[in-house]
């Protein structure tokens, strides 16, 4: 069974993390939880070793204000950006919009890891999407 968290579009500082302020079906369940305006998705499998696909699909772009260069976010593990799940574009102006998509199949995960998607440029970067755990 998947669920889905929603994130409204947000200006991201570097190295922080998409805010999700919904989720499908409602938090708690499948052993999957998020703090309330947080961006950390919390593991919590019936059995305490479970693997797990995480997808993210947005939109990203610079916002204003921002320089004209390539920007990045990518799905992180525990804080740990995944490289494998880099998404990356280089916008012709500010405000350009990009659809953007990553997956990563999370293997072993244990009770307290947690999955966000994260600002892995050197600028803050406009971001929305959404989050499914299968």
């Amino acid at each position: 069974m998947a669920i889905e968290f929603i994130a409204l579009e947000q200006t991201i500082a570097p190295g922080a993390n998409l805010i999700f302020s919904a989720s499908i079906p409602r938090r708690g369940v499948y052993g999957v939880r998020q703090r309330e305006g947080s961006g950390l998705i919390e593991f919590r499998p019936v059995q305490c070793r479970t693997s797990v696909l995480a997808r993210f699909s947005g939109n990203i772009s610079i916002p204003e204000g921002g320089t004209v260069g390539e920007i990045t976010a990518a799905l992180a593990l525990n804080g740990e950006a995944l490289a494998s799940s880099e998404m990356a574009v280089t916008p012709a102006a500010v405000e350009n919009r990009f659809n953007v998509s990553a997956q990563a199949v999370i293997w072993d995960v244990g009770c307290g890891d947690t999955v966000t998607v994260r600002n892995t440029s050197d600028q803050d970067i406009a971001l929305s999407g959404n989050l499914i755990i299968e």
